[in-house]
């Protein structure tokens, strides 16, 4: 929490204050009206289909290539490095700058993400009236 904005912490402190458990404690509620909700837990997948995810020896191989591209191979390993470490997608990585880290002397880097560009380019995706594009 300490890594937020001002703005993003009151938003989630108000949050949590209007959850039914708070308003039952201030008297809004007589009861909880979750607790009475039958609900399934979600179908989960057992298994990794390995075909689909990178493995490290992968990524460790995909950034030595794009570090080979000159000359943009280094900022490039900087963006999928991101990517694959931080499970992050391509407009939150494209967004990212120096100042949204927090890089610890030993421990884990923290990473507080700002803004995301999720527009796609025109040749990935259909055109708008609707003809593929063929590139």
């Amino acid at each position: 929490m300490a890594l937020l904005d001002d703005a993003r912490s009151v938003d989630i402190e108000v949050e949590f204050a209007d959850s039914p458990r708070s308003l039952r404690e201030r008297g809004l509620l007589t009861k909880n009206p979750i607790t009475g909700l039958s609900r399934r837990a979600p179908r989960t997948v057992q298994a990794i289909d390995r075909r689909v995810v990178v493995n490290p020896v992968q990524a460790r191989a995909l950034l030595d290539a794009v570090h080979a591209e000159k000359p943009s191979g280094a900022l490039l390993v900087a963006f999928f490095g991101a990517m694959y470490y931080s499970a992050l997608r391509p407009g939150e990585a494209a967004t990212l700058r120096k100042s949204n880290l927090a890089l610890p002397a030993e421990g884990w880097v923290s990473l507080v993400l700002e803004a995301s560009t999720p527009e796609a380019g025109a040749s990935w995706t259909d055109s708008v009236d609707g003809a593929r594009n063929a590139s």
